[in-house]
């Protein structure tokens, strides 16, 4: 479901949770839960009900207005009555409860298990009766305060609650009301229905809703379409025929999804994420991390869980992972109207309207701004089916002082220099060459895309017929590009990028990698050797992914 639809996540506590004195009375006290980054949430179905906690657990905005705890009761009772009386009210708001896997180690003081299981009298007694009250309990009231109040009223008829709790919400809402929360409608709200989504290492990301779908049945996605087709033009046209028949309502404006790898690169990933889900939204964003650094890894378990960021875990080397982001962009081509595949030093910005039509200029009316982006989303989509590419980027300029001083680790350190990218014959002729690594980034066309490259650059086989011979168009987008940063920070990433590929080994010292690439390459001079006699030695050696880490 999308993570708006989550209105509470509960987070199961390893160790000594708070489980009735019953169970403890009766099993052992310890639990263990998985605590593998690629452990996953847990859907309540719809309709149900669960005793959630007051601990560990997070209420999203939408669910705001359940927090209030009922004090009339027994506090080995008041959290699970509470949870109860706010899964009312969400069924009718569509809203869900998730559990999440175990953020903390509950280390439980000493208790008396007979007095707790007496003052949990209750729960034992009242529980059937309660749910079976709520389950067939229904309001037409239109607003959420004024349901919520209706139903604690009949809970206080009906003797699950004292009257100081009544006038506890009313005192709760009126303060809600007064600091200005915006409480969910109840007018507009969809039917909540869970969907099954693809996966990656068994880890499940968004892919819906599917409205980029064609073909005779208005079921299939371009790709799936091409199979029994030739990929003529009046193949395309019958596609998009096709696609007048899909009873899914696409979203307003264009669907813009980026796709990125990463791995140990703290805390620039931190910045990607807040930076992009803020600007196109966390469900937007699709991460692919094989950290072993635990600071990432943590951040994504929590962006994952909290803002709803789609993160697979990946053991795979880089080797692999251009399939694994191809498999990802072909889920993704029917819930999309843009990918891009980008990296943690790119930062996605637009050319703003007042910028004139035709190859962009840098100036001060022409400049990339991350407002933009905005406009461009608001739009409908521009996309025929071709490829596109960006058109301006922004690079970074290194300052030497501050790389001395160990402090250019956060963009904010950075300056950028804008400049215009190569003409698209330019980018054309790179795409169509056989030693040249195409220079730009590529904005696909989500139904047409068929490959994603380790670069996410421009490469007309990428592109499904009958695009994929037709030269690529400017888009507006453009990118902060942090090209240039310290000599430290570029020499560990083009390590990392070398092992990843197996070109060196994880434990080797700089001089072995130097002594490796000496006997391959012979001794070279740097300060003489021409650039493109450098570049085909390391082509030549069948390293050709990624062959500038190398060269660096």
């Amino acid at each position: 479901i999308p993570h708006s639809s989550v209105g509470v996540l509960q987070a199961v506590c390893n160790g000594n949770p708070d489980v009735d004195a019953a169970h403890r009375l009766t099993r052992s006290d310890s639990f263990s839960f998985n605590t593998e980054p690629s452990a996953l949430n847990l859907l309540v179905p719809a309709g149900s009900f669960t005793p959630y906690n007051a601990q560990a657990t997070v209420h999203n905005y939408n669910a705001f207005w359940g927090l209030l705890l009922p004090h009339t009761v027994p506090g080995r009772v008041t959290d699970i009555w509470r949870a109860y009386f706010t899964e009312r009210i969400m069924q009718d708001l569509q809203l869900a409860v998730v559990y999440a896997p175990p953020l903390v180690l509950h280390q439980r003081s000493h208790h008396n298990y007979l007095a707790d299981f007496n003052a949990e009298n209750d729960l034992y007694i009242k529980t059937d009766a309660l749910l079976q009250f709520l389950q067939d309990w229904r309001d037409v009231s239109p607003s959420v305060p004024a349901r919520l109040e209706n139903l604690w009223v009949a809970l206080y008829e009906r003797g699950y609650i004292e009257l100081a709790d009544v006038e506890a919400l009313q005192l709760w809402l009126a303060a809600l009301i007064n600091v200005g929360y915006e409480f969910p409608s109840l007018n507009s709200q969809s039917q909540l229905v869970a969907v099954a989504q693809p996966a990656l290492h068994g880890q499940p990301y968004l892919a819906t809703p599917a409205y980029n779908l064609g073909g005779a049945s208005g079921a299939q996605t371009y790709a799936e379409f091409l199979k029994d087709a030739e990929g003529t033009w009046d193949s395309w046209q019958a596609w998009l025929e096709g696609n007048k028949k899909v009873a899914i309502t696409r979203p307003t404006g264009t669907v813009v999804k980026l796709i990125m790898m990463t791995k140990d690169e703290w805390p620039l990933l931190r910045t990607w994420v807040l930076y992009h889900g803020s600007l196109i939204g966390f469900e937007n964003l699709y991460v692919l991390d094989g950290s072993s650094d635990p600071r990432c890894v943590d951040f994504l378990v929590h962006a994952r869980g909290h803002w709803g960021l789609n993160v697979v875990f990946s053991p795979s080397n880089l080797n692999v992972l251009a399939t694994e982001m191809t498999e990802m962009a072909r889920e993704l081509a029917k819930a999309s109207d843009i990918l891009m595949k980008v990296d943690t030093d790119e930062f996605l910005a637009a050319i703003p309207d007042s910028c004139p039509e035709g190859s962009p200029r840098v100036d001060s009316n022409c400049s990339i701004i991350p407002d933009a982006v905005a406009d461009l989303l608001a739009q409908p989509p521009v996309g025929d089916g071709r490829q596109m590419f960006v058109p301006l980027a922004c690079l970074s300029l290194v300052n030497d002082e501050l790389c001395d001083e160990a402090k250019q680790e956060e963009v904010g350190l950075f300056t950028f220099q804008c400049q215009s990218q190569p003409s698209i014959q330019s980018v054309v002729d790179d795409a169509h060459s056989v030693t040249t690594q195409p220079s730009w980034k590529s904005v696909y066309d989500a139904r047409t895309v068929t490959t994603i490259n380790l670069g996410g650059h421009v490469i007309s086989s990428d592109i499904l017929p009958p695009w994929n011979g037709i030269q690529a168009t400017a888009s507006r987008f453009g990118f902060f590009h942090l090209h240039s940063r310290c000599t430290r920070q570029i020499a560990a990433s083009s390590r990392m990028v070398m092992v990843g590929h197996g070109y060196i080994s994880a434990d080797w010292t700089d001089e072995q990698v130097l002594v490796h690439y000496r006997r391959k390459l012979g001794v070279i001079d740097f300060c003489t050797i021409d650039q493109s006699t450098f570049v085909n030695k390391v082509l030549g050696l069948q390293q050709s992914l990624s062959f500038h880490k190398v060269i660096w």
